[in-house]
């Protein structure tokens, strides 16, 4: 169903069809599926990549992605289990004793999400922006610099050559870029690192996040992890934009008559839409769940500690540091 298909339906229902409604109906529909786009990790929002790493601990999501649900290892053609997610405090308290090693090197045992950043680099240094608009379109940037200062820059950029982009230079050089966004713009803005690392905004995009992981221990040498992520919500920019999350089709229909009826002042019928939407909300959910879990299978005990998945026929031969096998 599209934004269109849905608010038309809605506002004959409701019997307010004239244009100001309709426009709020779409409103509402976009404003909601947001909210209940980050309410689940649904299965039609997680997509999976290929990252090739050399000697590192990070690594960077796609930028369409925004949360990682998991990572798995594939190093010298062995592929190991998927690694634990652990919070950054608890690695540095209970992981500390050292790596664990195989005749490859030492394999990363478990990751966690670091802060977003702009750009999916860790040297950006001065910031090179490619603008095509003949009218000025303004830029904003903020990180830090080389020694761990904030510093931040507005400026505005544009051509004097239609077709021929100009390409302006950030005043400050960064060690770390937290925010690059723009005003509205006609076509595409993109922003090139020192290192060649670059990134694109769309005309209707107006920021760059990138969302960033750490691995504990360090990769050595060079590894392919197969990296699974729950994709950014699709912003229904247009009339004929279909929500990817297909389950939710029906929830939008309920929470978007319940909108309407709120702003007729029917209140009663409003919130007997809504409790219609969260249950529907709740159907869909346990749905996937049920499908999920419809296997039987043994669930371990499992204790707050230090756990390493060291000695299972899955892994290779492994020496730990302290000796042994």
């Amino acid at each position: 169903m599209t934004v269109a298909d849905i608010s038309d339906y809605c506002t004959k229902v409701v019997g307010d069809i004239d244009q100001d409604t309709v426009a709020f109906a779409k409103q509402a529909i976009r404003l909601r599926y947001q909210i209940l786009y980050g309410s689940h990790n649904w299965q039609e929002s997680i997509q999976s990549s290929n990252l090739t790493l050399s000697d590192t601990d990070t690594f960077f999501l796609p930028g369409d992605s925004e949360l990682v649900i998991w990572v798995v290892p594939f190093i010298n053609n062995v592929k190991y289990s998927k690694l634990a997610y652990r919070e950054r405090d608890w690695i540095e308290t209970h992981a500390a004793i050292g790596p664990y090693f195989t005749n490859y090197g030492p394999i990363p045992s478990y990751f966690y999400r670091a802060p977003n950043v702009a750009l999916p680099t860790l040297s950006p240094g001065a910031l090179t922006f490619s603008v095509l608009d003949t009218s000025p379109v303004q830029i904003y940037v903020t990180g830090k610099d080389a020694n761990g200062n904030q510093v931040s820059e507005t400026f505005l950029a544009s051509t004097s050559t239609p077709g021929t982009p100009s390409r302006p230079t950030s005043a400050n050089t960064y060690s770390t870029v937290l925010t690059i966004s723009k005003g509205a713009s006609v076509y595409p803005v993109s922003v090139t690192a020192a290192d060649g690392t670059s990134a694109t905004m769309s005309p209707g995009q107006t920021e760059l996040v990138f969302t960033q992981g750490v691995m504990w221990p360090p990769l050595v040498g060079t590894g392919t992890f197969y990296v699974g992520a729950k994709m950014r919500a699709d912003i229904l920019d247009n009339d004929l934009s279909v929500p990817r999350v297909s389950r939710l089709w029906n929830v939008l229909i309920s929470y978007t008559k319940a909108e309407l009826l709120q702003r007729q002042r029917q209140w009663g019928k409003a919130q007997a839409q809504t409790q219609d939407a969260l249950s529907l909300v709740s159907a869909a959910v346990n749905e996937e769940k049920n499908q999920a879990a419809f296997r039987q299978q043994v669930v371990p005990m499992q204790y707050d500690g230090n756990f390493f998945p060291w000695g299972s026929a899955q892994y290779p031969t492994t020496t730990y540091p302290w000796g042994g096998y």
